[in-house]
This record gives structure tokens, sequence and C-alpha cells, in this order.
């Protein structure tokens, strides 16, 4: 998958689900996964992979794909602790 190609080793892209919304699941179980992509957010690499992931989506469900536009937000608290989670847990 196109998605997978793009995320570093140790995440991994779930799904994407839920009717007249978008909700992306990623798995992560790396801390530097986890560094990489709030360096990806910062940069908005991970914003431009999310926005390609839902114009697939529309080309898939032959949707007007010109409304797209999205904004993402990743509390920096949560991203703490989800990295000491990950560091209690996973060995890099």
């Amino acid at each position: 998958m196109y998605v997978q190609q793009r995320l570093p080793e140790g995440a991994a892209f779930v799904s994407t689900a839920k009717k007249d919304s978008a909700v992306f699941v990623f798995r992560i179980c790396k801390v530097s996964a986890a560094e990489a992509i709030w360096k990806m957010f910062g940069d908005d690499s991970f914003s431009d992979l999310l926005q390609e992931l839902i114009v697939q989506q529309l080309v898939v469900e032959n949707k007007d794909q010109a409304t797209v536009r999205i904004k993402i937000t990743l509390d920096e608290n949560h991203f703490k602790v989800l990295k000491q989670d990950l560091k209690g847990k996973y060995s890099n």
C-alpha cells in the first residue's frame, strides 16, 4: 500500500472508516516511529499524506474531490504520553 510505504518503520496504517467522516487509524509500536510522525506532523507532510488518503477514497467512491481540505491537530501532551507508553512497552 502506498500509504504504508511513506510511514516510518514501526508505524502502520490500519483503517479509514465511518460514513460521512474520515477517521484514520495508525498503529505505532516504536518510539522512533512516534517521533518520526511527530516530525511529519510539524512539517505538514503528515497532513499531505492524509489529504492523499482522502482523495484516494473519494476517487474510489466517485465523489467530487475539489472540496477536500483538511486540518489536523495533534496535542503535544498526548504525543508525550504516547511516547512514554511506547518506551515502557517496546524497545527500538
